[in-house]
C-alpha cells in the first residue's frame, strides 16, 4: 500500500500545524540586500512595520549598533 507524501520541515510534519502559526515563523533572508532611499529606522521597520520603538532598540541593541547610530548626525532618522 503506497506511503501518503508529507511535507515537513526537519522533523515537523507540516500537516501537525496550524498554518498561521507556521507562516508568523517563517523569515526570508534575500540574497541581495537592498536599502531603500529613507532613514535608518524606515528600513530597520520594513522587517516588521508593525514594531513599536521599543522593538527597535531592542534589535539595534541585539545587532550592536546602539551605540554606532547614536554617533550619527541625525542618529536613527540619518
Amino acid at each position: 500500500m503506497p506511503v501518503p507524501p508529507t511535507q515537513e520541515v526537519k522533523w515537523l510534519d507540516l500537516k501537525d500545524i496550524d498554518k498561521e502559526s507556521f507562516i508568523n515563523l517563517v523569515g526570508i533572508v534575500p540574497q541581495d540586500v537592498t536599502l531603500f532611499n529613507d532613514t535608518i529606522s524606515h528600513n530597520i521597520f520594513y522587517a516588521n512595520m508593525l514594531a513599536d520603538q521599543r522593538k527597535l532598540t531592542d534589535a539595534l541593541n541585539m545587532a550592536g549598533l546602539s551605540k554606532v547610530m547614536k554617533k550619527l548626525p541625525q542618529a536613527l532618522e540619518t
